[in-house]
């Protein structure tokens, strides 16, 4: 290359401004939504030059087409390598490429919430110092931008996602698959000293002005006054599948089958034109799962742009020439071409850039210099998808995470059961309750009306999964102790089982040999229901609060010695000793009807709903209650009336019964009681007894008495009562009351006697007698005397003392002394039972102590 011929390429670097650079050769490639990459060998005089001083600095590559219209590329370097030197230069390699290759060295982990496509853009740009934003639109004007998002307004909400996460992979990675996976495609502008980055949904939002392009074949002169020639143009069609099915689920819409369809013919014409018929080009269908969509609206807008992506390249154009002016992203206009159906429009897809050209003062300076640009286009009404080329990070295993939540100290969940939770490996901490979307837990149960789901507290560390391993579908499947939260169950106790929650509740259950019992408690009131081999062999309720039972009926029955029966409508079933051998088993009572409970009457869990609080049961029994102990073979117990009331106090009380017949029978206003018992021990420390009437026929009752205390005492006999005491006795019968005394009968105080009065015997008297009419029989020694209205301290009898016939005396007392022998032999057997009646108490057996009866 000669000093005034004009080059074919130019190189310019910010850092190295002062320094003549010329290049040797180029290639490079300029892909539609792809950054592009230029490789330039550099040729300088300088031996001391400093090439790395270019890396990272705004450089310019400058490509001249066959008019000298300049085509600039401008960037940053991302390499240089220093290569072989020769007599006169020192050379390099570098490589070009846009500002937005930064992305590829931000390396890390984050997440967003609630953003939609643009807001992600523009966060990721940042990191590339990408953040002058364009006006949205394709302009003339000169106004300097990083970048420009042109999408369209209806493709907008569909790139709405609750949580997005990038994980272990580039910022450059992320945004490459985000953009492919809502089908939209970016290229670059070249201003005055910058690129610009242009994304955009639609094609409508591409330059709109056209490189014409004259095709000559290679065996034709070149026309150089032509500013773009192709030589070569040629189309390649290849088959494609029919349809593009998408499927998934969505746990929002869980009811819903999520299921769209678009066809790839579709996407190989215009949008206003009408898609071809079936073609064997078409045939098959290309199905995707998990694309993660949550209606079927947004379905059917991914499934197009997935047929789009197939549909653009059923039909592409492959060419080369002096096409310099190319540029991914614009369209060309062929013309010139053989065949009349290649003579169109096309958008450009890929632009493959070499040359070479002679350096000055070299042996080869006078060589041919030659360029050569290859390109891929497309018809330029077909509209252009992006593969899904960039791989989503497969999150393998699980993660460990913390529950997030505010600090009242309760469970943060919304409507539907999920979790805010914290990731660790994010880079910046986020503000309460963002570090995450909402996740579900998995559970050991779900369903509409059921399931099983133990609130996570604030703290609590977590297991998330990622289904499928997509990054952006999280879901909590369990918790972990951690040296924080430790866990229940250690080396100390082994062989326990259970759960706990943060209010104090429990439910325990040890498998310890010889002592393995269950037992289930709350705070409120200490309460616990402990089953197995606890304090006690069986099952103990305790609660230091009140304790309130309510069933609709009720059987309690210890076989072989005690039931119970209420509100079941039938007595309680006889539970004697045993049957003998032979006997037939007695008829076990009906099952009572379980009363119909509604623990969850809402739809799902949470609130008063789930333990139905206030809700009542209806009640179906019996206004019945009995209550029977039994042991003996045959027995029979009653009960009828309105009321039936029964207190008793006592410290010890102890009754025994060992054989004979009872029976007992109530009705209103009428008890009877017949008993027949050999046998009846009982001690009584404090007794209260209202008796009405008591008709009693005892044999023999014997007692010792400390104390009687009444305040009425009424006692009838219809033949005979007795009371002996030693040698005195008072017996009282029809015939007369009888006095038997042993010693001196002592009557103190005033004595009357109405009628008549009979001494057989001495009669002394000391004090004043006074009487109406007197008979003695022997001797008569008073100091004062009273008869009639005769009262005086010494008197004499008007007549004398006339002693009475001894014999008519001995006569009398004769027959009195035989009526009362009469009486007492009728009354013989009635004088040895009721001896001691008057007391009106029980005594214990003779020679027999309650205390010893066994407890």
């Amino acid at each position: 290359m000669t000093s005034t011929e004009l080059p074919l390429c130019t190189f310019q670097s910010d850092a190295l401004a002062l320094e003549h650079l010329l290049v040797a050769s180029w290639q490079g490639e300029d892909l539609l939504s792809r950054p592009y990459r230029f490789e330039v060998v550099l040729a300088s005089l300088a031996p001391l030059l400093n090439e790395d001083a270019m890396l990272g600095v705004p450089a310019h590559l400058t490509l001249f087409d066959t008019l000298g219209a300049a085509h600039p590329y401008h960037g940053i370097v991302t390499s240089v390598e220093v290569l072989d030197a020769d007599e006169l230069y020192h050379y390099c390699r570098v490589v070009l490429e846009p500002r937005m290759s930064r992305l590829r060295l931000q390396r890390f982990s984050e997440i967003w919430l609630d953003k939609n496509l643009p807001e992600l853009v523009r966060d990721i740009l940042k990191h590339a110092d990408l953040t002058h934003e364009g006006q949205g639109s394709d302009s003339t004007s000169t106004q300097v931008f990083d970048f420009d998002l042109r999408l369209r307004d209806d493709d907008i909400p569909h790139t709405q996602a609750s949580f997005t996460c990038q994980y272990e992979e580039s910022s450059f990675d992320f945004l490459s698959r985000l953009l492919e996976y809502s089908g939209c495609y970016y290229f670059f502008e070249q201003q005055a000293e910058q690129e610009a980055l242009i994304i955009c949904s639609d094609r409508s939002a591409q330059p709109r002005s056209l490189l014409p392009v004259r095709y000559r074949p290679l065996d034709t002169a070149l026309n150089n006054d032509l500013q773009a020639v192709a030589h070569s143009f040629i189309r390649r069609t290849v088959v494609q599948p029919a349809h593009v099915v998408l499927q998934d689920f969505s746990a929002s819409n869980a009811q819903r089958s999520l299921h769209s369809t678009a066809p790839v013919a579709a996407g190989c014409v215009a949008g206003n034109d009408q898609a071809p018929g079936p073609s064997p080009a078409f045939s098959g269908e290309y199905g995707v799962y998990g694309e993660h969509f949550g209606s079927n609206d947004q379905g059917l807008w991914l499934a197009q742009r997935r047929a789009q992506a197939l549909g653009c390249r059923h039909r592409l154009f492959q060419g080369s020439g002096h096409v310099v002016g190319l540029r991914s992203g614009r369209c060309m206009a062929l013309t010139g071409h053989t065949h009349p159906g290649m003579n169109a429009v096309y958008q450009v897809l890929e632009v493959h850039h070499s040359g070479h050209q002679p350096l000055p003062a070299t042996s080869d300076d006078k060589a041919p210099r030659d360029t050569l640009v290859r390109f891929v286009v497309i018809p330029a009404e077909v509209q252009f998808r992006p593969r899904l080329d960039t791989q989503k990070p497969n999150v393998v295993g699980v993660l460990s995470a913390v529950v997030d939540g505010d600090d009242c100290g309760k469970p943060l969940l919304n409507q539907h059961g999920c979790y805010k939770v914290r990731f660790p490996f994010i880079r910046h901490q986020k503000p309460g309750t963002r570090g995450s979307a909402w996740l579900r837990m998995a559970s050991m149960s779900a369903g509409s009306s059921h399931g099983m789901h133990f609130p996570l507290l604030k703290g609590s560390e977590v297991l998330v999964s990622f289904l499928g391993g997509d990054p952006d579908r999280p879901i909590i499947v369990g918790s972990v102790p951690n040296s924080e939260n430790p866990n229940r169950v250690n080396e100390k106790n082994a062989t326990q089982s259970g759960l706990s929650t943060a209010g104090g509740h429990f439910l325990a259950i040890d498998d310890q040999p010889g002592a393995a019992h269950m037992q289930m408690g709350a705070p409120g009131g200490s309460t616990t229901l402990t089953l197995g081999n606890g304090e006690i062999a069986g099952a103990q309720l305790r609660t230091n609060a009140h304790l309130h039972l309510t069933s609709s009926s009720l059987h309690h029955e210890v076989p072989g010695v005690y039931s119970m029966s209420m509100g079941t409508g039938e007595p309680p079933p006889a539970s004697g000793s045993g049957p003998e051998p032979d006997a037939a088993e007695p008829a076990q009572p009906a099952e009572p009807k379980k009363p119909l409970g509604n623990l969850n009457t809402g739809s799902h869990w949470g609130g008063p709903s789930w333990l139905n609080l206030g809700a009542k049961a209806d009640y179906s029994n019996a206004p019945t209650f009995s209550a029977a102990l039994k042991t003996a073979t045959v027995q029979s117990d009653a009960s009828f009336g309105a009321l039936k009331l029964s207190l008793t106090g006592q410290a010890t009380s102890v009754a025994m019964n060992t054989s004979g017949v009872s029976a007992s029978m109530s009705f209103n206003g009428i008890d009877y009681t017949y008993s027949t018992t050999k046998k009846d021990c009982s001690k009584v420390s404090d007794q209260s007894v209202l008796i009405t009437r008591l008709q009693s026929s005892v044999t023999q009752l014997r007692g010792d008495l400390r104390d009687v205390e009444v305040k009425t005492y009424n006692m009838a006999a219809n033949e005979s009562i007795t009371l002996v005491c030693g040698d005195n006795s008072i017996e009282m019968n029809a015939l007369g009351v009888r006095i038997v005394a042993g010693h001196i009968l002592t009557l103190k105080g005033d004595t009357v006697i109405e009628g008549n009065a009979f001494v057989n015997g001495n009669l002394t008297v000391h004090g004043k007698t006074t009487t109406e009419t007197a008979t003695v029989s022997r001797t008569l020694s008073v100091d004062t005397a009273s008869v009639n209205t005769l009262n005086a301290d010494a008197a004499t009898f008007s007549t004398p003392y006339i002693p009475p016939v001894p014999l008519e005396v001995q006569a009398q007392a004769a027959e009195k002394q035989a009526e009362f022998d009469a009486l007492s032999q009728t009354v013989k057997g009635l004088t040895e039972s009721l001896n001691m009646v008057a007391n009106l108490a029980l005594e214990p057996v003779e020679k027999f102590s309650p205390l010893d009866l066994p407890v």
